[in-house]
């Protein structure tokens, strides 16, 4: 499941969180797009973080379209970094934070 194939403690902090915040909880993935936590996902090797401003752009288009398609409707919370969430509109609470920010407000908020 998708949920079980991002390791890192940023990420598994970060689902935590969101899971005990919000009542519906989806991954940005940079190769499928919108995802379900416990969607079934191969394994891949693609980030945002390679891909040019276009391509980005795109990405998002992509992710907008899955959003009306699933009906989901409501405020947005992007707890991701920049490049993941630059072309949406919602609320962005680690927007422009570094690693070490990130992982600090997330402790402070799951204790």
């Amino acid at each position: 499941m998708a949920w079980q194939m991002y390791q890192g403690s940023l990420f598994q902090k970060t689902l935590a969180y969101c899971l005990s915040h919000h009542d519906q909880v989806f991954i940005l993935s940079a190769k499928y797009g919108l995802i379900s936590t416990s969607q079934i996902i191969e394994p891949y090797d693609e980030n945002l973080y390679k891909m040019s401003r276009i391509e980005r752009i795109e990405w998002t288009q992509k992710i907008k379209e899955q959003i009306v398609e699933q009906g989901l409707t409501g405020e947005f919370w992007f707890y991701v970094s920049d490049k993941y969430c630059e072309f949406f509109e919602g609320h962005k609470p680690l927007l422009g934070m570094r690693l070490g920010p990130r992982l600090r407000w997330l402790n402070e908020r799951l204790k």
